[in-house]
């Protein structure tokens, strides 16, 4: 009975999912960054990132529907490169809540490996009972040059199965990502994304852009083909990085069976 109900809540939602609760940064171009090293939320990009970033920071980033915040620390007294996050959402009818631990290794001076290991929570409006697994997402991050990088994920491997239904909560995926910067005024992130079991045309493909029109302000484009679930939309943002702190906003569009368009704010501080 609990299954039949988990369908009924499921389909009636499963065409309204929107982009991942990263933050405002990955959001304003379209999702994608799992190739690059993005200090802001390359946490939830790509684990093995943090291991090539050389300091501490605070996030925390916020929308409608989505709540994430972290604290990373790979700095000069740092035992392990390692991260805590908690993250939130409540969107389509069900309410899932994660705590994160992120440890990374950094191989050589350009490649680290690593891996999220976090216990999910998952609860729908129409059940009273809140279903809990471990959930784990190991990563490759690779810097090929000064200019081009490359990251692989596995996300949200489920080690223990629950009573529902596989499609919620044995939905890892598989992610290639790609970055490049040009002269240090633009950089250009590309991913695809996969899901186990599903067939190729149901890839999703996620392309974004930033420009630096100084050393403080970006400007962000985006786009994100997302056939799982047969949503396209644009997304951008702006965003200001600070020697100290950074502040960013991002914007996605109105996509089919979303009935708003969804705004993403995020602040990182770095000490």
């Amino acid at each position: 009975m609990n299954k039949i109900i988990f369908l009924c809540s499921f389909f009636i939602s499963i065409n309204i999912l929107a982009i991942e609760n990263t933050g405002a940064v990955s959001a304003a171009t379209g999702g994608a960054g799992a190739g690059v090293l993005e200090d802001v939320d390359g946490t939830y990009l790509n684990p093995a990132s943090i291991a090539l970033f050389q300091k501490k920071s605070f996030a925390a980033s916020f929308s409608k529907y989505h709540t994430n915040i972290h604290m990373s620390d790979n700095g000069r007294d740092a035992f392990f490169p390692a991260a805590l996050a908690y993250t939130k959402s409540d969107e389509n009818q069900i309410q899932t809540q994660s705590y994160h631990l992120v440890i990374a290794y950094a191989v050589l001076p350009n490649l680290s490996l690593g891996t999220d290991i976090s216990l999910r929570e998952i609860k729908l409006e129409a059940m009273t009972d809140k279903f809990r697994q471990t959930v784990v997402s190991p990563a490759i991050c690779y810097l090929i040059s000064e200019a081009f990088s490359a990251g692989l994920v596995w996300k949200n491997r489920a080690l223990a199965d629950t009573d529902l239904i596989d499609i919620l909560d044995q939905n890892s995926t598989v992610v290639f990502g790609l970055g490049y910067v040009y002269d240090k005024f633009a950089k250009f992130r590309g991913d695809i994304e996969t899901a186990e079991h599903e067939k190729t045309d149901k890839m999703i493909y996620k392309f974004g852009i930033e420009t630096y029109l100084n050393d403080w302000i970006i400007t962000r484009i985006g786009y994100q083909n997302d056939n799982a679930h047969s949503l396209n939309f644009f997304t951008a943002g702006v965003g200001f990085a600070g020697p100290q702190f950074g502040l960013h906003y991002a914007y996605q569009s109105e996509a089919r069976n979303i009935r708003d368009p969804l705004h993403t704010i995020d602040l990182n501080i770095s000490f």
